[in-house]
């Protein structure tokens, strides 16, 4: 029950920052060309919102100013792990669909199940894991940095 109420507590705040962060990116998206490196960003910045609510507790104007420090940081890695690498995985099973297809086609409907599966796979529990362990990598390089007194 404690942790039901936690989820209801932490609902609106976490709404609104993902709102917040959903409505630039639409917003973005009208620009060609800048407004989708503009999008990306503030994507990652989506991403990071319930990290920063549940582990550090911050919503509202602090909880996305946190979320843009974050991503400011890591950038580059958020993009590769949040971005490149899923699109990348995704293309490459639909390869072996599509392939394994023209030549087994009495297990075309099964390859097909395996890409649903494994595209839902991705989709919810694979890209939660990722979210969070990219911002525990990015907390864990800031307090290196932040102890050595060196920016990364």
């Amino acid at each position: 029950m404690q942790a039901v109420r936690e989820v209801w507590r932490n609902l609106l705040p976490l709404f609104s920052m993902k709102l917040y962060f959903e409505g630039a990116v639409v917003l973005w998206s009208f620009i060609p060309i800048y407004g989708i490196i503009k999008g990306i960003r503030h994507r990652l910045h989506w991403a990071m919102a319930s990290n920063v609510l549940v582990f550090e507790n911050l919503s509202g104007e602090a909880g996305r100013k946190r979320c843009r420090e974050l991503i400011q940081e890591a950038f580059s890695l958020g993009v590769r792990t949040l971005v490149t690498v899923p699109s990348l995985l995704f293309v490459g099973f639909i390869l072996v669909w599509v392939i394994g297809g023209m030549f087994f086609e009495t297990y075309y409907s099964y390859g097909f199940a395996v890409l649903i599966a494994t595209t839902f796979w991705m989709i919810i529990p694979a890209s939660d894991a990722v979210n969070t362990f990219l911002y525990l990598k990015i907390q864990k390089d800031l307090n290196s940095s932040a102890q050595t007194g060196c920016h990364p």
